[in-house]
């Protein structure tokens, strides 16, 4: 069902696209096909009062059983990769934030840009994994960022912040309250065979080391600060005895331990309530709170404010 009087296309009642399957729907969806369109969007859930939702690739979301109210706002139609720059070695791509980043990266792979190897099998938005500073042990998105474009949610206008602006940190940027909606990401030439090799290398330790075929919203947990430095959550959780734990039909993967996997009978339910029993072992077992890293979704039954922007990519 189609709400006819909103200022874009909005759809009621549908399941958004999520990488781990489970869960349940959104009160409404919208698509936007241009940054004008999503002020626009903005504006009419500003006066509704309705909290709003990014949608991105939906890989690391997870929507409860009872849905989820609001405006979820996919921006999948905004996907244009344009080169700005050329200097020398280094060129400055735009990238507007619903544009896949795993395609980003073929396209670098072609031309002979490297810099965003390390993101290799990370399935996100640019603008979701520029929201969370996606990333891992080869890098992370934040270090090839040289400015954003931006929604403000409260003030419904667009703006700019250059990189020295913006407080990228382990799975943070500071652009809480804002749209990401465009992304100047700044490469180094090389050859297209060098960068190839580059990008392989990475997804063949992905795959050795991490559940890619299955059902997951990619790691549950983020790792912890402990004394001073990050340990691995997946270490802790291992250690904790939890590979193999089951709430119905989600599993804590045998394969890595930081990853929920799911079968077709699961629900958000089981995957909050085996999330809950694993930070309840960690925590006794190691003495480290967990903090989850899977972006949730849920009816809020509040009035909206910047802070409820939720962006899952993710």
């Amino acid at each position: 069902m189609t709400v006819v009087e909103a200022p874009v296309q909005i759809d009621r009642g549908v399941k958004p696209p999520t990488w781990i399957g489970a869960g349940g729907v959104v009160d409404m969806l919208a698509h936007p096909a241009s940054e004008e369109e999503l002020l626009r969007c903005l504006v009419w859930a500003r006066e509704r009062g309705l909290p709003v939702r990014v949608l991105g690739e939906g890989a690391n979301l997870l929507v409860h059983d009872a849905g989820a109210d609001g405006v979820a706002i996919s921006l999948r139609r905004l996907r244009r990769v344009e080169t700005v720059c050329e200097e020398g070695e280094v060129v400055t791509l735009a990238v507007q934030a619903g544009a896949s980043l795993q395609q980003l990266l073929i396209q670098c792979a072609r031309q002979g840009w490297a810099g965003l190897e390390g993101l290799a099998g990370v399935p996100a938005s640019v603008g979701g994994a520029c929201f969370m500073n996606a990333g891992g042990a080869f890098g992370e998105f934040g270090d090839v960022v040289r400015w954003i474009e931006t929604a403000d949610v409260e003030r419904c206008e667009l703006g700019r912040l250059e990189r020295e602006a913006t407080p990228f940190a382990y799975r943070h940027s500071g652009l809480e309250g804002r749209v990401v909606t465009r992304v100047g990401v700044t490469l180094r030439r090389d050859e297209p065979a060098a960068v190839r090799r580059r990008l392989k290398e990475v997804m063949a330790r992905k795959k050795a080391a991490q559940p890619l075929g299955k059902k997951s919203a990619g790691c549950a947990f983020k790792n912890p600060e402990v004394d001073g430095r990050r340990v691995s959550a997946g270490r802790l959780i291992d250690e904790a005895g939890c590979k193999g734990l089951r709430v119905g039909g989600a599993c804590v993967s045998e394969q890595h331990a930081n990853f929920i996997v799911t079968d077709r009978f699961a629900t958000a339910e089981n995957v909050l309530a085996l999330m809950e029993r694993v930070k309840e072992r960690v925590l006794a077992r190691c003495g480290v709170t967990l903090e989850r890293e899977i972006v949730v979704w849920e009816r809020q039954g509040v009035r909206r404010r910047a802070s409820d922007v939720a962006v899952a990519d993710g």
